[in-house]
């Protein structure tokens, strides 16, 4: 969803919650997400995805959220911090998932020359650390 409907979205929420009631709000945290190689008893960080856009749109949103909480329409009542992790079998794997489901990020292609080095001799998998954020927002 485009960051400009995410405001048109809470108003909407804030109208058909009954007082106190909360929503979950889960996204991606503002970073980009890392890229390992899990080989046999080691985790190797290789780098991280370019998320450019998907950053800049989470900023954007949380910019509208933050107007909402501001506004006196919702209020924080529970926030964790954690991350998701994508486990592929293959470097072809992941990225033909990162071009079907994920369109604003890409593997550069030092990524991916380093991840199919390692992965060689199809002992290991390569894995997606995407930060997220979830919280409840209560109903103000």
């Amino acid at each position: 969803m485009p960051a400009s409907g995410i405001g048109d979205v809470l108003e909407k929420a804030h109208q058909l919650l009954k007082p106190s009631g909360v929503i979950l709000d889960i996204h991606p945290r503002p970073r980009a997400s890392k890229v390992e190689i899990r080989i046999p008893g080691h985790f190797i960080n290789i780098g991280h995805l370019d998320e450019a856009g998907l950053i800049r749109r989470v900023n954007d949103a949380r910019r509208e959220i933050a107007s909402m909480i501001w506004d006196g329409f919702f209020g924080y009542h529970d926030i964790k911090i954690f991350d998701f992790l994508y486990h592929f079998d293959s470097v072809d794997e992941c990225i033909e998932f990162l071009g079907r489901e994920w369109d604003d990020s890409t593997m550069d292609g030092p990524i991916v020359d380093k991840a199919r080095e390692l992965l060689a001799n199809k002992r290991g998998e390569i894995i997606i650390r995407q930060p997220l954020w979830a919280a409840t927002l209560k109903r103000l």
